[in-house]
């Protein structure tokens, strides 16, 4: 599924993050530190609190970058919500930072607690939307979608979530 919102190219695929060579930005939640310290090897001296995220270069791959974002850790319904929002935001604003002009982003894979799937997409409809409507550098957003559950409910939710917005030209099957 395709949806322009403005001059955002908003695509929803059934693939993963790693697989996405053509978009300058690979968006990844940060795995629980608590396990056996990977996520220190994963971005050197980072210590993220829940919500936030930080951006370095692809290694070995140039001009290509990595979010990393801390997920929620409880399954405190509400703040889930609201951290997942802030990881997404927080994202979006290290693109524009660095220029970038494309991002592939997750739904609910990498997350330590999961919220229902539908609760994810609606939080990540509202997200993309609402930047797409604003406008900025990024010209396209991904979600590499991890199952058929998660390819069926996201679209939904942003045709929902940009129905009201008219700049939104079209959205089309892939």
């Amino acid at each position: 599924m395709k949806l322009a919102v403005n001059d955002t190219l908003i695509e929803c695929l059934q693939s993963d993050v790693d697989h996405q060579s053509d978009v300058d930005a690979l968006f990844y939640y940060y795995p629980d530190t608590r396990e056996d310290g990977a996520a220190a090897m994963l971005v050197p001296g980072a210590v993220l609190r829940p919500g936030q995220s930080v951006i370095e270069p692809l290694p070995g791959v140039p001009g290509r970058h990595r979010i990393m974002a801390r997920g929620p850790e409880a399954l405190d319904d509400k703040l889930a919500a609201e951290i997942i929002k802030c990881c997404l935001e927080n994202a979006i604003s290290l693109c524009e930072q660095e220029y970038l002009r494309s991002v592939a982003l997750p739904l609910t894979k990498g997350m330590i607690t999961r919220i229902p799937v539908s609760q994810a997409a609606e939080i990540a409809a509202e997200v993309v939307v609402d930047y797409a409507r604003r406008g900025g550098h990024l010209e396209v957003i991904r979600f590499a979608l991890s199952s058929a559950l998660e390819l069926n409910t996201l679209p939904r939710h942003l045709i929902r979530a940009a129905a009201s917005d008219p700049g939104t030209n079209s959205a089309s099957d892939l």
